[in-house]
Parts: C-alpha cells; structure tokens; sequence
C-alpha cells in the first residue's frame, strides 16, 4: 500500500525524502522554489569535498549520528531548524514546539535522523524488502507505529505532550539501534550497498554548487551555502568561524 505523508513544505520534503525506500511518497502543500546556483572555485570544490568526505567516513565508522551532528554541525542547528518549521513538519504540535528548549529539540532532531539513515543504510546495504523481526516488533509496539512504519494506515498520531514526545524520541532511538544491530560491519563495502549507491548513480559526488543565502535555515543573501551530495547524503554546508559546517541535511535522490 502507497502511504502518503502530508509535511509543512518543501523544506521537509527535502529534508525527509527517503533514499532507498520507494513504498511511501512525500508531498508537500507547497511548491518548491526554483533555486540559482553559482559555480564554485577549484579551492572551494576540494574543501567542500573533503569535508563531505569527512562526515560520510566519520558516519561510517562510528555508525551514530549523534557523533557526527557534534562534530560538523553549525553551533545553532537546532535553532535554524526550529526557525525552518523542521519539527512541526515531523508531527510535533506547534505549541510543543514552542514550549521546549532547544536541548529537547536537539535529542529529537539527532532520533529522527538516526532513524532514517540507519534504515537507509540497512535497505541499501542488506535488504530493501525484509525488515529484522525485531524491527517489526518494536513498530507494532509503538505508539507512532504510523509515523515509523511503511505499512501503517489511518491518520498519523500528533505529539501533543513532553511525555509523548519522550516516547516518540526513546521509539525512534530504540529502533534505530535495532537497525544499528542488524548492519553487517563491512556494509558499506558490500557489492549491496555499492549496487544500491551506483543505481541512483549516487556512487560518486554530485558536482558543488553554491545557492546564495538559504534564508529557511537563517543564512541570509550574501551568504554562500554549499550544497554536494555523497553516498546517501545531501550536504549544505556554510562558514562558520572559518571552518564549513553543516547548514542542514537531507536525504540524496
């Protein structure tokens, strides 16, 4: 059954469009604005690929993506995707979002995220088609069973409440780690994944390119945001401190 998931806009669209799995699709009730990009300098193609690099291998090693977001996100995050509408495009109310410091919000985003490319990791470099028994017991289990499965029907569940909202991030956690698990320790080696990669022709770089300002995530015109994708990851990447950090993160397609 085609699931259909109704979110605030084309930034989450973008920021939740899944990689390998096709059984559900992602609208948006807005049209996505036509983007401008510039052409970057050889310097800036290099410092942007080794820094895609860094996050892809560093992922890849350590499997968490808690690790990664410390290390290479910019400082704000979570405040730029509270701005974006990030959380409510998730199913977070509104007035929980505006309730909660960025610190409940920050346990979320790294739950949500971990979620999806463990999973992503798990369809591309195992199996699309089978899901670990114990992955499919803990969905059943959940409250959020439609939000977390493929299969689920009925109106998607809104989390109203900080307990809620404890259960949402500790199903989220509980099933990433599960897909965690099930990875064999050489899946991104694996004739799988690499098939899976070079079948969306995702097992090269995209080429750099560079949008003026992304005032979404408060990154004014004026400012260049870099944007790459690799392996299963779609980067914006800005200056901070003179250092590229990720802007925000989406699924490659």
């Amino acid at each position: 059954m085609t699931r259909t998931r109704q979110v605030h806009g084309p930034i989450v669209s973008l920021l939740l469009s899944i990689f390998f799995v096709t059984s559900y699709t992602v609208t948006s009730q807005v049209a996505p604005v036509q983007e401008h990009f510039e052409v970057p300098s050889p310097q800036e193609v290099r410092q942007v690929e080794k820094a895609a690099d860094r996050f892809v291998k560093r992922f890849h090693k350590t499997l968490d993506f808690n690790i990664v977001f410390e290390e290479m996100f910019v400082s704000d995050a979570v405040q730029r995707h509270r701005s974006a509408g990030f959380f409510q495009g998730v199913n977070l109310h509104e007035q929980l979002v505006n309730s909660v410091d960025n610190t409940v919000l920050e346990r979320t985003y790294k739950a949500i995220m971990s979620y999806y490319y463990l999973k992503a990791a798990y369809e591309g470099g195992v199996s699309k088609k089978t899901q670990p028994s114990a992955v499919i017991t803990a969905i059943n289990a959940s409250k959020f069973e439609n939000l977390v499965s493929d299969e689920g029907t009925g109106d998607e569940p809104i989390v109203h409440t900080p307990q809620e909202l404890d259960e949402f991030i500790r199903d989220y956690n509980k099933i990433a780690k599960l897909y965690r698990d099930h990875l064999p320790s050489n899946v991104f080696e694996s004739v799988t994944y690499k098939r899976s990669l070079k079948s969306i022709s995702k097992d090269k770089r995209s080429p750099v390119r560079i949008r003026d300002g992304y005032e979404d995530f408060s990154a004014k015109k004026g400012t260049k945001v870099y944007r790459i994708e690799q392996d299963i990851f779609a980067f914006f990447f800005v200056k901070e401190n003179g250092e590229l950090k990720v802007l925000t993160l989406g699924m490659g397609n």
